[in-house]
């Protein structure tokens, strides 16, 4: 997997910039603050500070290939995903080499490996909510991951489930007849709250795949194939309040209380 160094790397920067106080919307002060060198946020939190509130704003050189936690490769936009998506596992929000640790996201705990390496078990936590407050199943990220398959649909995204998985000429949700789209059979939901990965050969590193923006879960009534881009269904921190396609996007804090409020953040290319 090739873009897994990637992804750590550019999240230390986006981790730094949520610390900093940027533009503050009470009137106070934020704490003072000190130039940083090229890159210092790679290995350490630049100007930390406790302020809270106020409104963080990313200038970025270029458009997202896609908001859509299931059709997008770029791995700035890997990380951007991280303020409104959750996925089974991700990577430390920490500087240096604790940034390139895996931890359980959505899971309790990494996967949990059975059946000589062909199973793969992750159980949700609790409490865990959509923007409107339904509750996320394991049904919804077996959705997310299902739609990865349609690649007439959603061709941005990587193909290592397809790769991995049992059924590989499974066609995706929109081409799937079976009852609720969820004929993928190679993913299994016992429960609500239990979600387990088939392969079809062992593979070690299954935790770096369920990494992937594409166990964002996705609730299916939601779904709206390739225009989902415009306001993806939030589980994190943040949620879409406008997104001019191509041009600015803007989030604001969730209300489900499943992370701790943040501020808002603007994104937009020059």
């Amino acid at each position: 997997m090739k873009r897994q160094s990637a992804i750590p790397l550019a999240v230390l920067g986006l981790a730094a910039a949520l610390a900093l106080p940027a533009c503050s919307g009470s009137g106070q002060p934020g704490p003072q603050h000190t130039s940083a060198g090229y890159d210092a946020a790679l290995n350490a939190v630049v100007n930390p500070s406790t302020h809270r509130g106020g409104t963080i704003i990313f200038d970025n050189s270029a458009a997202p290939d896609s908001t859509d936690p299931g059709n997008t490769y770029y791995a700035f936009t890997w990380n951007t995903v991280r303020l409104y998506g959750r996925t089974l596992v991700t990577y430390k929000s920490a500087p240096g080499a604790a940034g390139l640790q895996l931890a359980p996201d959505l899971a309790t705990s990494l996967g949990q490996v059975s059946d000589h390496g062909l199973a793969w078990t992750y159980h949700l936590k609790p409490g865990i909510k959509f923007e409107d407050g339904t509750p996320v199943t394991s049904q919804d990220v077996k959705y997310a991951v299902e739609r990865s398959y349609a690649k007439d649909v959603l061709p941005g995204g990587p193909s290592y489930f397809q790769l991995l998985l049992n059924d590989p000429a499974y066609p995706g949700p929109y081409k799937d007849k079976t009852p609720g789209k969820m004929g993928l059979t190679s993913i299994t939901t016992p429960d609500t709250a239990t979600i387990v990965f088939h392969l079809q050969r062992p593979f070690a590193d299954f935790d770096y795949v369920a990494a992937l923006p594409q166990t964002v879960p996705v609730p299916p009534s939601k779904d709206t194939g390739v225009n989902y881009q415009r306001h993806p269904v939030s589980t994190g921190p943040y949620m879409f309040a406008s997104y001019q396609l191509n041009k600015q996007s803007t989030l604001v804090k969730t209300r489900t209380g499943t992370r701790p409020p943040t501020p808002t953040a603007t994104s937009s290319p020059p």
